[in-house]
């Protein structure tokens, strides 16, 4: 099975923004009526769990996004369950985000958090977001379990601190280069 990638996500080219859902519901499906599902989205997959900024990760190529799930993965009580995110480009971001800044952010895996971005947005901007995003048709991607037994299988053979049981230091170049986590002001 391929790993999954950038492509995987409808009409998007990097750089793009993922943020993570609970669940594919939070996102809702493209034949439940437009604007209850903008609003569960706003709800479930944003303010549920917290007030603006709200967390997002910036990926720019297909192994940026493959540390990333690692290092979300590298949080959880199950390493290999599935991970849900949905995907926003740059711009769409940019038009709706009142400030995007480089935050670390808290997994295990120092490359990830470089990647890791505190986007601050209004309600009403964030239901912009959202609504815009499913009219691109953009929908939830679900990486399953099978997909993340591979992606920390090898984040495990790069001695990733977010896969389990790893003890030494990373082999990830970027990481060892700025093993002081700070994030990369290239990124932002």
């Amino acid at each position: 099975m391929p790993l999954p990638s950038i492509a995987d996500f409808i009409g998007l080219k990097p750089p793009i923004f993922l943020r993570v859902l609970n669940s594919e519901a939070d996102w809702g499906h493209k034949d439940d009526d437009r604007e209850l599902r903008v609003k569960n989205a706003v709800d479930n997959g944003f303010l549920k769990r917290h007030q603006s900024p709200f967390s997002f990760y910036l990926v720019t190529d297909d192994r940026d996004f493959r540390r990333i799930l690692a290092g979300i993965s590298g949080n959880r009580h199950d390493a290999h369950g599935k991970i849900v995110v949905v995907g926003f480009h740059s711009r769409e971001l940019n038009a709706h985000c009142v400030r995007i800044e480089s935050t670390l952010g808290r997994t295990k895996c120092g490359f990830a958090n470089r990647r890791h971005r505190d986007c601050t947005v209004t309600e009403d901007n964030l239901g912009l977001l959202c609504r815009n995003a499913m009219d691109a048709g953009r929908e939830a991607f679900r990486i399953g379990k099978p997909r993340m037994k591979e992606i920390v299988a090898i984040a495990k053979d790069e001695n990733c601190a977010a896969a389990p049981a790893v003890i030494g230091l990373c082999l990830v170049e970027e990481c060892i280069e700025q093993a002081n986590l700070s994030p990369d002001p290239s990124l932002t």
